[in-house]
C-alpha cells in the first residue's frame, strides 16, 4: 500500500467544474467574492454523515437483491436521474467506475452511494454554500442527500422493478456548432506516467476575427480523460508552441500549471457532466486571425493508455454584433488537507510532500504556499482539520474596468493528491 500524503494545493490538480455569471454595474462599485470549498456538506440530525458510519450501518441492512419498501420510486429515484444517471449511463463519462441503468444497480452499491453524497464527492461540485451562485449548479440539496442517506439506512430496499430503467437527463451539446478542432495527430501517453497532463495545439486557422459564442469539449478516450482546461493563445506565440511540441516525442508537450507560453488566457474549462458552454446572447469572446487554443488535457490511466484525438467544437459568430464581451477571472482558494489520525506515512509531512510535489510536476505547478498568502492563511489554519473533511474560504474583490460588464468566475475542483 502506497503511504498516505498530505494533500495541498497544485495548479495541475485543478479540474473545471463549472461556469457562472455575474454581473457588475460600475466601474467605481468593488464587491467581495467569497469563495468558499468544502469538503463535505452538512447533513441535518440525526444522520450519519461519515463514509465509516454509513458503511457501520448499511454493511449488514442493505441487501444483495432487491426487496420492496415504498420510499425509493418517488424519493430516491428522481435524484438519482437528474443528478448521478447523465455520468453514470449510457457509456457517459462515469460508467468506467460505477454503471446506473436500473433501480438494482442502485440497490447493489447502495452503501458506497450513501457514502460519496453524505461527504460531498459525489455529484462533484466542490464550492461551498457561502459561495456566489453559479450557473448550473449540480450539488445536492442538504433534504436529497437526507433522502438517500436515509433509505440506505432502511434497507436500500426498492418500490418499483429492479428493472425499472434510472433514465438520466441528457447533457445538452451546442446548439450550433460552426467549427470542429482536433489536435494535429492523436496522443498517446504512457502508463508509466499515471496522471499525465499534456498539452496540445488546437488551431481553428482563423483567417478573420470572428466572435467565440459558445464551446463544447467532447473528449474521445473517456475511460482516460479526466479533466481539460484550455488557453486561448494569441498569433504572435504560434511559434513557440510549435517549437514546444516539436521539443518532445508525440503530440504536444507535457504542462502543469498554465501552457507556457507568454499570450496565454484560461477560456475553457470542462470535467465530465459538463454541458457545454454558449455565452449569453449578445456575448463572446473576440478572436483575432491567427489566434488559437491549447488545450492542457489530464490523462489518468489506470490499466490502458490509448491513442486520444478530443475534438473543441466552436460556436461563431460576427464580433461586429457583440454588445459585450467576456472577460474571464480566475478565483482559487487554499487546500491543506493534513493526514487523518488514523493515518500515517512520509508524505503525511508537509515539507516532504512539497518537496515530491515539485519533483513530479516542477515549481510552477505547485502553487500552494502562493495562494495562502493571496487569501491570508497558513498550513497551521487547517493543522487540526484531521477528519478528512476541511473547509476553507478565500475574499478577493473584483474590480470593473467598464461602466457595466458581464464577467465569467471560473469555479475549480480543487484535487486531492496521495503520494
Amino acid at each position: 500500500m502506497r503511504p498516505r500524503a498530505r494533500i495541498f494545493l497544485t495548479l495541475v490538480a485543478l479540474s473545471l467544474t463549472a461556469l457562472a455569471l455575474a454581473s457588475c454595474a460600475s466601474s467605481t462599485d468593488q464587491a467581495d467574492a467569497s469563495s468558499e470549498t468544502t469538503g463535505s456538506p452538512t447533513i441535518p440530525a440525526p444522520t450519519q454523515t461519515t463514509a465509516e458510519s454509513i458503511a457501520e450501518t448499511t454493511t449488514e441492512t442493505a441487501p444483495a437483491t432487491a426487496t420492496y419498501n415504498d420510499d425509493f420510486g418517488t424519493s430516491v429515484a428522481p435524484i438519482l436521474a437528474t443528478h448521478c444517471a447523465s455520468c453514470h449511463s449510457n457509456e457517459g463519462p462515469g460508467t468506467t467506475h460505477w454503471n446506473l441503468e436500473t433501480a438494482a444497480d442502485a440497490v447493489k452499491e447502495a452503501t458506497s452511494i450513501a457514502a460519496s453524497v453524505s461527504v460531498g464527492a459525489m455529484p462533484p461540485w466542490p464550492a461551498g454554500h457561502e459561495s456566489v451562485a453559479f450557473k448550473d449548479d449540480r450539488s445536492l440539496a442538504e433534504d436529497e442527500i437526507a433522502a438517500i442517506v436515509d433509505w440506505v439506512h432502511a434497507g436500500a430496499k426498492l418500490d418499483v422493478d429492479p428493472a425499472t430503467p434510472i433514465v438520466g437527463t441528457a447533457l445538452l451539446g451546442l446548439s450550433e456548432i460552426d467549427t470542429v478542432v482536433r489536435p494535429a495527430e492523436p496522443y498517446v501517453g504512457s502508463l508509466l506516467n499515471t496522471d499525465d497532463y499534456r498539452c496540445q495545439i488546437y488551431d481553428p486557422e482563423l483567417t478573420e476575427t470572428e466572435a467565440l459564442t459558445g464551446y463544447n469539449f467532447v473528449p474521445d478516450q473517456t475511460q482516460v480523460v479526466h479533466h481539460a482546461i484550455g488557453f486561448l493563445v494569441r498569433a504572435e506565440d504560434k511559434q513557440a508552441a510549435l517549437d514546444r511540441d516539436a521539443a518532445e516525442p508525440g503530440a504536444g508537450w507535457q504542462c502543469y500549471g498554465g501552457s507556457g507560453l507568454a499570450s496565454d488566457a484560461m477560456l475553457i474549462g470542462w470535467a465530465p457532466g459538463q454541458d457545454a458552454t454558449s455565452f449569453p446572447d449578445g456575448a463572446g469572446y473576440v478572436l483575432e486571425p491567427g489566434d488559437f487554443f491549447v488545450l492542457q488535457i489530464h490523462y489518468h490511466y489506470d490499466t490502458e493508455a490509448p491513442a486520444d484525438a478530443s475534438e473543441l467544437q466552436l460556436d461563431l459568430g460576427v464580433a461586429d454584433d457583440l454588445t459585450s464581451q467576456i472577460v474571464v477571472r480566475q478565483y482559487v482558494g487554499p487546500v491543506e488537507i493534513p493526514c487523518m489520525t488514523s493515518q500515517s506515512g512520509p508524505l503525511c509531512d508537509r515539507s516532504a510532500a512539497m518537496e515530491h510535489a515539485i519533483a513530479r510536476f516542477g515549481s510552477d505547478g505547485v502553487r500552494s504556499d502562493g495562494i495562502n498568502f493571496i487569501c491570508g492563511v497558513s498550513p497551521d489554519d487547517f493543522a487540526d482539520m484531521t477528519d478528512g473533511r476541511v473547509a476553507s474560504s478565500c475574499v478577493l474583490p473584483p474590480t470593473a474596468s467598464a461602466r457595466s460588464c458581464r464577467f465569467l468566475v471560473t469555479n475549480m475542483k480543487l484535487g486531492r493528491r496521495s503520494g
